[in-house]
């Protein structure tokens, strides 16, 4: 097992994104929305506000508290790379 960990975080952050990239469609979609916010800001953005980008991006311009994606399925289709 130690034998297969990165070598760096450039490694790392490679494995990550390829492991992201291998997620079904709408996982993928969603933590590509998701860092592209988050990296674009110009200022740290709460869970709600992410969640509120987001859900901005659909081709609805109205959107309800359930159409909103949970914290949780942001963060695991993030795998990490958001906490």
């Amino acid at each position: 097992m130690l034998d297969s960990l990165p070598y760096n975080y450039e490694e790392a952050y490679k494995n990550t994104c390829d492991r992201i990239l291998e997620q079904e469609y709408e996982r993928k979609c969603l933590a590509r929305h998701a860092l592209r916010w988050v990296c674009s800001s110009r200022r740290p953005l709460n869970v709600n506000e992410l969640r509120h980008a987001i859900a901005s991006l659909d081709n609805d311009p109205g959107y309800s508290e359930e159409d909103l994606e949970t914290e949780r399925s942001i963060l695991t289709s993030c795998l990490g790379l958001l906490l």
